[in-house]
């Protein structure tokens, strides 16, 4: 994210400072964009965080109040598991068998 907002912002700058032929038409289009991309910038590195956070912090609140045991939360990154074996056996739970070529032989 940071990557692309400073090469955005990077080409945006000039066109917000320059003063030649149709710079007011341009200026006019750069300045909400780089408006935008900051805002944006704010909103994806802090809001979305904090509320996430604190929305969080009340779910494990509320559920320790009512009693409830805490489960471990799954991580959103897909591991390989019991799942991936149909797709690394090619379907018939054997692994697959690395094959010769004639020139291996």
């Amino acid at each position: 994210k940071m990557m692309t907002v400073t090469a955005i912002m990077a080409g945006l700058l000039p066109i917000l400072w320059g003063n030649g032929t149709g710079a007011s038409v341009m200026k006019r289009i750069a300045a909400p964009m780089v408006g935008g991309m900051i805002s944006s910038t704010v909103l994806t590195l802090v809001v979305i965080p904090a509320v996430y956070s604190l929305w969080k912090e009340r779910a494990v609140r509320s559920a320790d109040a009512h009693g409830e045991t805490s489960r471990p939360i799954p991580s959103p990154v897909p591991t390989l598991g019991v799942d991936a074996l149909p797709a690394l056996t090619g379907g018939s739970g054997v692994p697959l068998k690395p094959t010769r070529n004639a020139s291996q032989a």
